[in-house]
């Protein structure tokens, strides 16, 4: 059996994606925690762990397993797909036009700008935060309207 040889961009590109994907799953299981209303203690007795491998899994310093993500999906009331939201390709789904705005709006160029100098994981971080205050607004515009 012959060994596959990338070249060295492949190589860095396959990593980047890899360290993205694990860098939203981490970011993914501590807003599951919080939005489950625990600690990481107590998710780690729940579990059979030490809080500081809970930690480390929502860090991303450690990557967690299938087996455990299911556990943990389980534990927070969450499918398993809810902690890969987010890194499908939506580049076919963004609606004409959207592109530009976002650029003609000063804010939004700035946002892109920074997002776009920042590292994989702290764009992970960037994409959890602005999600969660759009989803924050969401709800106060339905509460306004009710």
């Amino acid at each position: 059996m012959s060994a596959v040889h990338l070249a060295p961009q492949a190589t860095r590109d396959r990593a980047v994606t890899v360290k993205f994907v694990d860098s939203r799953i981490a970011s993914r299981l501590r807003i599951a925690r919080h939005e489950a209303g625990m600690s990481q203690e107590a998710v780690g007795k729940a579990i059979g762990l030490t809080f500081q491998q809970v930690q480390k899994y929502e860090k991303g310093s450690n990557r967690i397993s299938p087996g455990k993500l299911a556990v943990l999906a389980q534990l927070y009331g969450k499918p398993i797909s809810w902690f890969y939201q987010g890194l499908e390709d939506t580049t076919a789904a963004t609606p004409p036009g959207l592109i530009e705005l976002v650029l003609e709006n000063r804010g939004g160029k700035r946002l892109l700008e920074s997002y776009l100098a920042a590292s994989p994981e702290d764009q992970v971080i960037a994409i959890d935060v602005v999600e969660c205050l759009a989803r924050r607004a969401a709800r106060r515009m339905a509460q306004a309207a009710e």
